[in-house]
């Protein structure tokens, strides 16, 4: 990506640089090719340089030339690749990473000014409301004694249990997931903050004093330690850059990956207590501890776009100290060629640390400008109208100093360099116009999607007209029935005395009246009539209520009940569901509706949309109607999460009736739309099968729909428990 010389170039080669006398040059190698660390102590940074680069640097003496030390750097290295656009970049690299100056940059106004700017770019970085750091002290002799006692836990026996941990925690959770699954569903609620924040305090502290004590088990130097606030929650930190002057590679690593080993190991320990203990206080703290020192350790501790734990691995196995400083260099590069019109010049890297900085470069730029864009959602939807004036701080520090640095640059330029404005303005013009026409006016080309279960219409609901035991059932879920066929035999044994009292009452009656007639005793026996006329209506009516007892179907068609056969000893009261009975061929979709989609699907009432079910080819049925009332109860149970649907659930804290509805509730109130289907279609599906009823809507841009997925995500996660 060289240009062709320019006069610039020229004008540099004159130039006279003096590296700076405090850096600390480390010769180490990768596989046969030797490098060397370059330590700057006054800012705490580590730099790479290849032998020819390094051999280049130690002739900047200032008094030697660019062009002198080039050509010097030939006698000594002839067969060197650098050319003098490649010195011109690194020298410029130098001279912007604080390394070597100038004789003017070297005066005590410029050291000043560059002192000044250095420290109001360190004091804005504190100033950031969303992310700062407070350091507190320098524990470098606490670590040393804290080593000899804690080296033991990175042992080569030490690592193999801690393999086995992370093997049979890992086994555990896989083998009881739907548990694990349900226990999510509470992990971000009120309740929880205060457990959650205390596994994560505890966590951080043990991780970042595993890094101190690795740190210093093989030499280094713990400069210092303090916390870092992310939305106001505190992270530990401690400063192990000395680690980058280890000759060993290995040791570098352990480095980096003690913090991650310690808290998987206590994640592995928390699985394993988790699924061998009913306690719910226990269970909720071991979960809380899977979640913050396992998941949040591999997503963001082990993630190499930020620079944390798994970068400087990546870093480290590559032979790329530099690899995050190389990947913003280049895309400051791209920016300033291709946007601006500025000639410039890249390191000499090979062929594959090349694409791979290219790569990483554009990666963790996307990655770090997502996580701005969450935390900013995120503080505005914790923090409602704080939550804005955080954002707005928050945008002033991470854009601020260089939106002003790069418009004072637009506006004059530097000395021999000048933008190219027009081009700028052209491109990046029509760049913010394409972006702002695409996710501000652009309708989000997703659908608003509802999940459906299959239903039958009418069904009939066949409850139990005398209350008793189930003793025997008589037909199974899904089975063809005729009118009058048996379904179900009812026990009241009771109910059965009662009859055999009467009948005997009745008996007795007959014997007294026959009495009284014999006797002459007229009005004894027209007493002794009406008492057996009541007795025999009373038989009548418990006759009646044994007779009911037999369950038979109302109508023919096919029955509909999960785990019919749990009935079997139960009692039922008069009025009880025991069953339906459904058409197979009259069938509805029923369609549940979130609260922020009920105006979307109400105004399609009477439209087609698109119905989506496992194994069936998509097709369009008419929306029928939106019943205008809203329910917690999750009245169709395949749709929760704990029986594999996807509406989360939460726990309603009352004693559990055989059904989710009475154990659970939904998050937010839902609705119920009901979408018809034709015989045909209704014949091909099966009563409890489920899916979803989609559309795609023309009232929401890109940026909205985003924007209200992610806030309503948060609000959901926060709500549940």
């Amino acid at each position: 990506m060289n240009d062709q010389p320019d006069q610039s170039v020229r004008e540099l080669g004159s130039t006279r640089l003096a590296l700076r006398g405090d850096l600390i040059f480390t010769p180490q190698t990768a596989g046969v090719q030797p490098y060397y660390i370059v330590e700057d102590p006054l800012n705490s940074r580590f730099f790479r340089l290849g032998h020819t680069e390094y051999t280049f640097v130690s002739l900047l003496d200032g008094r030697t030339s660019i062009l002198e030390a080039l050509s010097h750097l030939s006698s000594v290295l002839p067969h060197h690749r650098l050319t003098e656009h490649d010195t011109a970049g690194l020298c410029r690299w130098l001279v912007e990473s604080d390394l070597a100056h100038t004789a003017q940059s070297a005066l005590a106004v410029r050291l000043a000014c560059s002192a000044d700017r250095t420290a109001q770019r360190q004091a804005l970085a504190r100033a950031n409301p969303l992310v700062f750091r407070l350091p507190l002290f320098g524990p470098d002799r606490a670590f040393a004694t804290l080593a000899p006692w804690l080296s033991w836990l990175y042992s080569p026996w030490a690592v193999t249990c801690w393999l086995v941990l992370l093997t049979v925690g890992g086994y555990n959770i896989f083998a009881d997931w739907n548990r694990f699954m349900v226990s999510s569903r509470g992990i971000f609620s009120a309740d929880n903050w205060l457990w959650l924040g205390a596994c994560w305090v505890m966590l951080k502290v043990v991780h970042e004093t595993s890094h101190g004590v690795v740190c210093k088990r093989y030499g280094g130097t713990v400069r210092e330690t303090g916390i870092m606030f992310i939305l106001f929650a505190p992270l530990a930190y401690v400063d192990v850059t000395s680690s980058w002057r280890f000759r060993s590679r290995r040791h570098r690593i352990n480095v980096a990956a003690a913090g991650m080993y310690v808290e998987l190991a206590i994640a592995g320990i928390a699985a394993i207590v988790w699924s061998n203990t009913n306690s719910d206080w226990l269970n909720n703290l071991c979960f809380n501890t899977i979640v913050m020192a396992g998941l949040t350790t591999l997503v963001f501790n082990a993630n190499p776009l930020m620079k944390f734990d798994g970068y400087y691995i990546l870093s480290d196995a590559l032979a790329m100290p530099n690899l995050y400083v190389s990947g913003q260099q280049y895309v400051r590069y791209w920016a300033r060629r291709y946007l601006l019109g500025v000639p410039g010049a890249l390191p000499a890297w090979s062929r594959g640390h090349g694409a791979f900085i290219r790569v990483y470069g554009w990666a963790s730029l996307a990655w770090r400008t997502m996580i701005c864009v969450t935390m900013t959602i995120t503080a505005v939807t914790l923090f409602q109208g704080a939550g804005v004036v955080l954002a707005c701080l928050a945008a002033i520090m991470w854009l601020g100093l260089p939106v002003w640095t790069f418009a004072k640059y637009f506006v004059w330029g530097k000395t021999g360099e000048q933008p190219r404005r027009l081009r700028f303005l052209l491109v990046n013009g029509s760049l913010v116009a394409i972006c702002v026409a695409v996710f501000g006016f652009v309708p989000w080309p997703g659908a608003r999607e509802a999940p459906a279960v299959v239903e039958f219409s009418p069904h009939t609901v066949v409850r139990a007209a005398s209350a008793g035991f189930v003793r025997e059932i008589r037909v199974q879920s899904g089975e063809e029935v005729e009118k009058g066929q048996l379904l179900a035999l009812l026990e009241n044994r009771e109910l059965v005395r009662d009859v055999a009292d009467l009948e005997i009452q009745i008996d007795q009656s007959e014997i007294r009246g026959r009495h009284h007639e014999q006797k002459g005793e007229r009005a004894a026996q027209q007493a002794e009539t009406k008492n057996r006329e009541s007795l025999q209506k009373q038989l009548a009516e418990r006759r009646a209520q044994v007779e009911k007892l037999t369950v038979r179907a109302p109508r023919g068609g096919t029955i509909v009940r999960r785990n019919l056969t749990l009935l079997l000893g139960t009692y039922l009261k008069e009025g009880d569901d025991i069953m339906s009975l459904g058409n197979q061929s009259q069938k509805e979709l029923r369609l549940s509706i979130s609260q922020d989609d009920l105006d979307v699907f109400t105004q399609r009432v009477g439209q087609p949309v698109r119905i989506d079910i496992p194994r069936q080819p998509p097709w369009q049925a008419r929306l029928e109607k939106v019943i205008p009332r809203a329910t917690l109860e999750p009245t169709y149970p395949a749709l929760t999460t704990i029986n594999g649907g996807s509406l989360p659930v939460k726990p309603t804290g009352k004693k559990p009736d055989e059904s989710t509805a009475d154990a659970f509730e939904f998050l937010t109130p839902r609705f119920t739309a009901v979408v018809a289907l034709s015989p045909s279609t209704s014949c091909q599906l099966h009563a409890g099968q489920t899916g979803s009823g989609s559309y795609r809507p023309c009232n929401a841009s890109i940026f909205q729909h985003l924007y209200s997925s992610v806030s309503r995500w948060i609000r959901e996660q926060l709500t549940a428990g």
